[in-house]
């Protein structure tokens, strides 16, 4: 057993290792290929750009960890963005703000207990989750962006710390520390790793698969709730369409992080790594004024990229 886990801790570290000498071969090429680059309002921008996807992206870590997949998140992000915004009108900010997050925890939590209860694939139960919840966007949008008008929520989402910092980065911050504490240093993070290396051999262990299954999509349903609610209070306004695309660009930051689309290895810190090295490659896509559809084939290569390594290591 200790072999195992010396052998697990020296593959992660391995993977940490190639993933941040990659940020940081591709740092130093964008400081010597772009003026802009390096300046502290750029560097401002790029965390405060990848804040919100490294929130989404740590509730997919746990997801892909048990060895399945969120296609959902997009969508859940723009419906609960939408419904947020439209309670704002009638209710406290802070209530809709409970109220949005808790949505997200149940969609998440369901969608882990349909993939459970009646074991159909994960990428199908959130695929057609990820089309209910787009539409159900659309639905309550009636096709019109609506507009944030309460001071207290656009304060509490898109402030400034410090006059400099936006308040997203707090917050992706405390979701990666809550994250990685939760993988690491509890029993709930062990039983999310053993049920993602081997279910049959964890149910003999006495570990509730599909309560720990579902656990880790109800992360992921919050995850993308508290995105909904920080893009919301950045933009100051709801948009039926605001989520859509963060499914593929979390699933590629989480295998980039060296996380296996099999489960049971991965980390965290390899996902802000992977967070990192797509936040700068975009950036320095938008100062050379790359074409958007090009940044999107981009994306697509360096998901395979990623999936193709992981596939060799193991």
């Amino acid at each position: 057993m200790n072999k195992n886990i010396k052998s697990i801790l020296g593959n992660i570290l391995h993977s940490y290792y190639r993933i941040y000498i990659v940020l940081l071969i591709i740092f130093l090429a964008g400081i010597l290929s772009h003026p802009r680059f390096a300046t502290s309002q750029n560097l401002i921008n790029i965390a405060r750009q990848i804040s919100v996807l490294l929130i989404v992206s740590v509730g997919q870590t746990f997801v892909i960890l048990v060895g399945g997949i969120d296609i959902s998140v997009g969508s859940v992000i723009s419906f609960i963005s939408v419904i947020v915004v439209a309670m704002l009108l009638t209710i406290h900010p802070i209530f809709s703000v409970l109220i949005g997050l808790s949505l997200g925890l149940i969609i998440g939590a369901v969608n882990g207990f349909i993939v459970t209860k009646f074991k159909i694939m994960p990428f199908l139960v959130t695929f057609c989750a990820y089309i209910i919840y787009a539409g159900l966007a659309l639905f309550v949008d009636r096709g019109a962006c609506r507009n944030v008008t309460e001071p207290q929520f656009i304060n509490f989402f898109s402030t400034y710390i410090f006059g400099v910092i936006p308040i997203s980065i707090f917050y992706a911050i405390t979701t990666f520390l809550i994250g990685a504490l939760l993988l690491s240093r509890s029993i709930f993070g062990i039983k999310i790793y053993a049920v993602g290396g081997n279910k049959e051999a964890a149910r003999l262990a006495g570990i509730n698969v599909n309560i720990i299954t579902l656990l880790a999509y109800a992360i992921s349903g919050l995850c993308a709730a508290l995105a909904a609610n920080i893009l919301s209070g950045i933009l100051k306004m709801a948009d039926a369409l605001v989520g859509i695309g963060y499914e593929f660009d979390s699933i590629a930051v989480v295998c980039i992080g060296g996380t296996l689309l099999t489960g049971g290895e991965g980390s965290i810190i390899g996902t802000l790594g992977g967070a990192l090295i797509i936040g700068v490659i975009k950036n320095l896509f938008n100062l050379y004024g790359v074409s958007p559809f090009v940044q999107q084939i981009a994306t697509g290569l360096i998901i395979l990229t990623a999936v193709l390594l992981a596939q060799k290591k193991s």
